[in-house]
């Protein structure tokens, strides 16, 4: 009798462990099937030329998401590689919230196409955005006939290194190449009315010397 209750005790035991394994999974499951596992707030600040939705995306957040699983350091590295980013940082709240707060980058020049208003940045990314952000812009030069490849790219990094307030004395910037002897010449035009010619790949080099005939 004293054998067979103590098996019956470890039977029950085994059982009762079994159950509670049971429940904890259960437990577990339902609640990453409901709305409590979810990111319940997604709050984007920083942002001014870009929209919420549009770094949301780039983020690869979303409501749908386990706020476990959220990842902030990923989301960080792929907002850093979008266009017109140059810093972010990501936070996870106390109550499955996620805090997206970003830095754009600066806005060197605009253009004005059938398709809108574009503005670019310091590295060459381009943006078309809402017609009514040409009075912010103004005041930067107006780019002309260039195409959006790697020579437009280096010429925003090289212009973006100019004083911002010789850029405003900028009116137009027109590519302009003499083909096919000089496929980096520049045409620039002054509010003043002054023009000048510059290459793309000689604007480091030449930086003083635009500040001073440009000043």
């Amino acid at each position: 009798g004293i054998l067979y209750r103590k098996s019956k005790k470890r039977r029950l035991k085994k059982r009762f462990k079994r159950l509670m394994v049971l429940l904890v999974i259960l437990l577990v499951i339902g609640f990453f099937a409901s709305p409590l596992s979810r990111v319940n707030q997604l709050s984007v600040s920083g942002n001014h030329y870009l929209t919420s939705e549009a770094i949301l995306q780039a983020a690869g957040v979303s409501p749908a998401d386990v706020t476990l699983l959220v990842n902030t350091d990923q989301l960080e590295e792929k907002l850093k590689s979008s266009s017109f980013i140059l810093d972010c940082q990501v936070s996870k709240g106390l109550f499955n919230g996620v805090t997206i707060s970003v830095t754009e980058r600066p806005v060197i020049a605009y253009e004005q196409t059938e398709n809108g208003l574009v503005i670019v940045d310091d590295v060459g990314n381009y943006m078309t955005v809402d017609g009514s952000y040409l009075q912010e812009v103004i005041d930067q030069p107006r780019l002309l006939s260039f195409e959006h490849d790697e020579r437009f790219s280096q010429f925003c990094k090289n212009f973006s290194q100019l004083d911002s307030s010789v850029r405003s004395m900028m009116s137009d910037i027109t590519y302009a190449p003499e083909d096919p002897y000089d496929m980096e010449r520049i045409q620039i035009n002054m509010n003043d009315g002054k023009v000048f010619y510059a290459r793309i790949d000689e604007m480091l080099s030449g930086l003083k010397y635009y500040n001073q005939i440009m000043t």
